[in-house]
């Protein structure tokens, strides 16, 4: 897809599931940018992996775009999992609530 500074963001499809591969910094600047890549993904049924494992820091935007991304999923049936996330964006995603959605599962 895309790639601003220390950010980057690709989508691939690998055994029924769309993964949004995503690395370095995602914040304000960025966060546009991961939206935009996850914002057509879903449908009926749909499995999501955010695979964060190259994720150095995320704030709230980036937040926010996996929060937005699990309500569409929710409304269509659809599941996802965050694949790993560092100890930072782990406690991040924690302290969110997120890890509490039962559409998630945290890897």
């Amino acid at each position: 897809m895309g790639q601003t500074a220390d950010f980057s963001v690709a989508v691939a499809f690998e055994g029924g599931e769309h993964v949004v591969m995503v690395a370095g910094e995602v914040d304000m600047a960025t966060a546009p940018e991961f939206a935009a890549a996850v914002g057509t993904l879903g449908g009926p049924g749909a499995r999501l992996v955010f695979d964060l494992s190259s994720v150095t820091f995320m704030d709230s935007s980036g937040l926010n775009v996996i929060a937005t991304t699990l309500l569409r999923l929710r409304e269509q049936g659809g599941r996802a999992c965050v694949r790993g996330p560092s100890a930072l964006v782990r406690q991040t995603i924690k302290i969110s609530g997120l890890d509490q959605c039962d559409i998630l599962d945290v890897a």
